[in-house]
């Protein structure tokens, strides 16, 4: 399964990674709390903004 959003706006990285984690997190059967922390985990690895607007986000997680 592939979901992509367009056109999502946020005031910041963090919050953009929240709304993410709460609009897929439920995609996947998962809270969107436990998806947050592995969003914000592996941005702190290193962003996964490719420029222009354009970001893969993405994060490992148990069970999944």
């Amino acid at each position: 399964m592939t979901t992509v959003l367009v056109g999502v706006r946020a005031s910041d990285k963090r919050k953009l990674l929240e709304s993410l984690a709460e609009r897929g997190a439920p995609l996947a059967g998962l809270e969107p709390g436990p998806v947050l922390d592995g969003l914000l985990r592996r941005e702190e690895l290193g962003s996964t903004g490719m420029g222009e607007g354009t970001a893969i986000p993405h994060a490992r997680l148990p069970g999944v």
